[in-house]
């Protein structure tokens, strides 16, 4: 494989680290409106794993496991990807992310229309 200029892997690690960086955001607001924030050091992991947590009379998992499993790559990329100098970055590691950002966005964007879908479903049978 080829290698990469330090300036392509920031720049193709910085389109990993938002991709995962807007789903946590949905995360974010998911949690703050169905259930409250983690809080504390590990509040991104903790964030990550609640999403696949069935809440009973709250709101059903808004990822299934294997998309959970999935993003947890993306999270700890997110962490190196704040905390290392660009010249630090592995080439490897970072083509290999993204090249898991297609199917990454299929199955969670799945998740979340399922996760919709399931929403509506519970204010319907509010209101009848």
């Amino acid at each position: 494989a080829e290698a990469a200029s330090v300036l392509e892997c920031y720049g193709v690690g910085k389109l990993v680290h938002d991709f995962y960086t807007a789903a946590e955001r949905s995360f974010s607001r998911i949690a703050s409106e169905l259930g409250g924030l983690p809080r504390g050091e590990r509040w991104h992991r903790e964030l990550l794993s609640d999403m696949a947590l069935d809440i009973p009379k709250l709101r059903p998992p808004v990822l299934r496991r294997e998309t959970r499993e999935s993003l947890d790559g993306f999270l700890r990329f997110r962490h190196v990807f704040r905390n290392l100098y660009a010249f630090n970055l592995q080439w490897e590691k970072v083509r290999a992310l993204a090249e898991e950002v297609p199917e990454a966005w299929l199955e969670l964007r799945a998740d979340l229309e399922s996760f919709a879908s399931s929403l509506d479903r519970i204010a319907a049978d509010l209101e009848s």
